[in-house]
């Protein structure tokens, strides 16, 4: 159920106004600095299979490390493909624009359905600014993975669909659409989506208006699973039809992942609101009943807002593998709940009919993040100097200034019950955050300073056409070293199979010292040349061992034996 449309709220920004103040800030969020961390393991297998897409045309039926990788579906890694096609491999920051646009779409979808939703010109800014600045959303826009794009896709289905319900005529195209872009989100990460934010939506719809929209639009949605299904099962069909082995393998593994993988206890998720990040008081205040549902009600329905969200997070934990990021989709309702909460108090404020309550929430909040905001400065100071980083006066003043500023900013919001002014210092809390602390963050968090990094590797010229080994495991956390090594590694450990798999020159990674690896025979009929020790910026133990590598080539001994 819509709010009803005729209610527009105070004079204030227009919607063209606003979409440009929400584009800066994804910029902002999204955008700056989006290079500065190395790719974790996901984003190095999505890395992989883009560039072997691009390397072997396989882009239909992708591979990773040469083997089938059909266990994500391609969307995601198709767009990564295509930026990295446009801008190499060299820059991460560039090669992760594909989800900052799509950490974009989802706000943008976030301000049309909370338009829907509410009526009101601010409610939906409000609400789009602060899916921008939850945590898990700017974290997974950062991020060249599969979970924004089809969460993203899933919220511009969901806001399709909800036009589509509330409207009697004219809604076949919103159906269609809304049965297209639930296709792209199961071309993006199959049906997690469907499951962790369509049915919550739809649980959550029910209870709040029952069956009677379905019941009088069950022919127009009949079309929008149609288009889904047709969108949603070409590639699957295709890759079981052509890989039926590879497929039926894939189905059997994905299918007991949710149960053998990461398990954790059913409460697992109860913290949920924590994930929000700045916004988690405030999430955390809006879901207490009936105290916010009395605020919310005259701007939204509470109990579709409420119920998507618990709703959300009661499924999640229903399934025994759990990881903090699978809570995405439970901060897109959160975000449209806090907001509108927001709005709320704002109202009661101008009103003067705010209660004790009110006041303490929005005191207590502002002036957490006041001081918060006020230890940046200092915080991020003695971090860099206890690793021995100097990032200059300039950006310790520029620090100093933006975060004291928002500090008394917020404070002041706390002093004079300013709730719009609170979201405004919390926003730029955030944006700052991203603009100007996240690029110091590689300095803090190296704990190699003297690393070699793998993409030397690559940069060699000696190393051209050279095929890669690696006495040992070549899956797992290993992929960040293939991604950064600039090609495919193959498992070879010469103690088992001492005759080399290819003719040298060949090039061999151990964990070992290579000559405990590498039989006195193959040194008297190879040239054993030792490039030496590489490994990451952090501690080599965080990737069990996998990061960290002696480096030797095997090349063809000269004439005379030299």
């Amino acid at each position: 159920m819509s709010a009803a449309p005729g209610r527009a709220g105070p004079p204030g920004l227009g919607g063209r106004a606003q979409l440009l103040l929400l584009a800066a800030l994804c910029a902002c969020t999204f955008v700056v600095n989006a290079g500065a961390l190395t790719a974790n393991i996901m984003e190095s297998r999505n890395l992989t299979t883009a560039r072997e897409m691009l390397e072997k045309g396989n882009w239909l039926l992708p591979t990773m490390n040469g083997e089938p990788r059909l266990e994500k579906p391609p969307l995601p890694t198709w767009a990564t493909a295509v930026a990295m096609d446009a801008f190499g491999e060299e820059d991460l920051g560039r090669l992760r624009l594909p989800a900052a646009l799509a950490g974009a779409l989802l706000v943008a979808f976030a301000w049309l359905l909370a338009r829907e939703l509410t009526g009101d010109r601010l409610a939906p800014f409000l609400a789009a600014g602060t899916a921008a600045t939850s945590f898990y959303v700017f974290f997974m826009a950062r991020d060249i993975t599969w979970d924004i794009f089809c969460h993203a896709f899933m919220l511009g289905a969901i806001w399709q669909l909800h036009r589509g319900l509330a409207r009697p005529a004219g809604r076949l195209p919103s159906f269609a659409a809304a049965g297209l872009l639930m296709g792209l989100s199961f071309l993006s990460k199959g049906p997690v989506s469907f499951f962790s934010l369509l049915l919550p939506y739809l649980v959550a719809r029910t209870l709040s208006s029952g069956v009677a929209p379905y019941r009088a639009a069950w022919r127009p949605l009949l079309l929008t699973i149609v288009v889904a299904l047709a969108a949603s099962a070409a590639w699957p069909a295709y890759a079981w039809l052509t890989r039926p082995e590879a497929s039926a393998h894939v189905a059997q593994k994905e299918s007991t992942a949710w149960i053998n993988r990461n398990v954790r206890p059913f409460w697992q998720y109860w913290s949920f609101t924590a994930q929000s990040g700045v916004w988690a008081v405030l999430a955390t205040a809006a879901l207490v009943f009936p105290y916010a549902r009395r605020r919310v009600a005259r701007l939204a329905d509470y109990r579709l807002l409420a119920a998507w969200i618990w709703t959300g997070v009661v499924l999640l934990s229903l399934f025994p593998e759990k990881k903090e990021r699978y809570l995405l989709p439970v901060l897109v309702p959160m975000a449209l709940l806090t907001a509108v909460y927001v709005r709320a108090l704002a109202d009661a404020f101008r009103a003067g009919v705010e209660t004790r309550a009110d006041r303490a929430i929005v005191r207590a909040n502002a002036w957490l993040m006041a001081a918060i905001a006020a230890a940046v400065p200092p915080a991020l100071w003695l971090a860099l100097r206890a690793r021995g980083a100097s990032p200059g006066w300039p950006l310790l003043v520029a620090v100093a200034a933006v975060f004291w500023a928002l500090a008394a900013l917020l404070a002041h919001a706390g002093l004079r019950l300013r709730p719009l002014a609170m979201w405004g210092g919390m926003v730029g809390m955030v944006a700052a955050a991203c603009v100007l602390v996240l690029g110091q963050v590689p300095a803090i968090i190296t704990r190699n300073p003297g690393y070699r990094p793998y993409g030397e590797l690559r940069q060699r010229a000696d190393l051209a056409g050279v095929p890669f080994f690696r006495a040992g495991d070549v899956t797992g956390k290993f992929i960040e070293v293939i991604w950064a090594s600039g090609r495919e590694i193959h498992a070879w450990d010469p103690r088992e199979r001492p005759e080399p798999p290819v003719a040298p020159p060949l090039l061999l990674m151990t964990s070992e010292p290579p000559d405990r690896v590498l039989a006195p025979e193959l040194a008297r009929r190879f040239r054993v040349e030792d490039l030496g020790v590489y490994d990451g910026a952090v501690d080599a133990r965080w990737g069990g061992g996998a990061l960290r590598n002696h480096v030797v080539v095997l090349r063809p001994r000269e004439a005379g034996g030299r």
